[in-house]
């Protein structure tokens, strides 16, 4: 519990920071007169796994809420107000590195079948978010 408000300061700490940290929730679990185990001490890399699996998470979640805004067609990058659309045209995609360019290449089937997996996602978050809905509901596909 006592992570959440060292993630809130610093995202990325340093070694020491995290020896800190480790320590800081070592005492708050370590009950008086027993050794804590192994298995319950916090050490820096635990802490070390902790933040970065916190960034990755939020960075999910951050990219699945961008996802859900763009799929109810709401533009997320372009805070001017203007559609960013119209600056996609001028890039020659095909010279880039990155992540984006192989998808060009993928049969349409498989590309079919992530979108579909990826809006599958998006669908059982936004059910998840309206809470009033039972699990067992979800079954019935």
């Amino acid at each position: 519990g006592c992570l959440c408000s060292y993630f809130n300061e610093n995202q990325y700490p340093d070694e020491a920071k995290r020896e800190e940290i480790a320590n800081a929730c070592n005492a708050v679990i370590q009950k008086p007169g027993k050794k804590l185990s192994d298995l319950e001490r916090v050490t820096s890399l635990k802490v070390y796994n902790w933040f970065a699996n916190r960034r990755k998470e939020i960075k999910r979640r951050a990219n699945i809420e961008a996802a859900i805004l763009e799929s109810h067609g709401i533009d997320v990058q372009s805070p001017g107000g203007h559609s960013n659309s119209d600056d996609v045209d001028g890039n020659d995609y095909s010279e880039q590195d990155d992540s984006t360019s192989h998808s060009d290449h993928q049969d349409p089937i498989s590309l079919a079948v992530e979108m579909a997996a990826v809006n599958h996602t998006i669908l059982a978050l936004a059910r998840q978010g309206a809470n009033e809905i039972k699990t067992e509901a979800l079954d019935d596909d």
